[in-house]
């Protein structure tokens, strides 16, 4: 009895393993083609964020040139350079401080 036992468990497992085998390795490469999946959408993602970023801060900085030359008052030009990175703080300034010396210039040729 032992040895027909033995020899059952054998067999049984001699025809149920591959079956096994072969749903293990399905799903290895489903979750390998899974994997590959979010790697592609987290790129994906990562790159239509990058452009939106870009065309974003490309028109506002666009719509900030064209707007900036409109601004009359002296304290909107104050709260606006308050807020704005300092980088393009100095930019602002040395374009307004080339902006005062040629007035000056122009002003001390009509005086002389």
């Amino acid at each position: 009895p032992k040895r027909s036992v033995a020899y059952l468990h054998e067999n049984v497992f001699r025809f149920i393993m591959p079956s096994f085998e072969h749903a293990v390795n399905m799903y290895e490469n489903e979750v390998r083609y899974f994997g590959w999946l979010a790697r592609l959408l987290v790129s994906i993602n990562v790159v239509v964020n990058a452009l939106l970023v870009l065309a974003i801060s490309y028109s506002v900085l666009r719509a900030l040139q064209v707007s900036i030359q409109n601004v009359q008052y002296k304290l909107v030009s104050c709260s606006l350079a308050m807020t704005l990175p300092r980088r393009v703080v100095r930019k602002l300034y040395r374009h307004y401080n080339d902006v005062e010396r040629d007035m000056n210039a122009m002003l001390d040729e009509e005086k002389a």
